[in-house]
């Protein structure tokens, strides 16, 4: 008689690195949303006061806060872990394609 085939083990050395990942994403995310919370008022605030200041050069609060939330969001980083993803994965791509069989 033959044995099955077994499914390949999984160790707790192979797991670590996808936790590893599902953590700093989790955190990553949290941090994201807290940001575009932030963004909402201070938004609005930032056109209140553009509105309300006099001459034309005073209308940049608006865009600074937009510059801000755009370099949090790229500090942010919150897709980076697909290459540290790519590094130890062998059998799929994290963009999206299914594995062939």
């Amino acid at each position: 008689m033959s044995k099955p085939a077994s499914a390949p083990t999984n160790t707790c050395h192979d797991r670590w690195p996808l936790l590893r990942d599902l953590a700093v994403f989790a955190v990553k995310l949290l941090l994201d949303n807290v940001r575009a919370l932030a963004l909402v008022p201070l938004s609005f605030i930032a056109v209140a006061l553009d509105l309300t200041a006099k001459g034309h050069q005073e209308r940049t609060r608006f865009y600074k806060v937009l510059r801000w939330g755009r370099q949090c969001g790229r500090m942010i980083d919150l897709y980076s872990v697909i290459e540290s993803g790519r590094k130890g994965s062998h059998s799929d791509d994290v963009d999206g394609q299914l594995p062939t069989q």
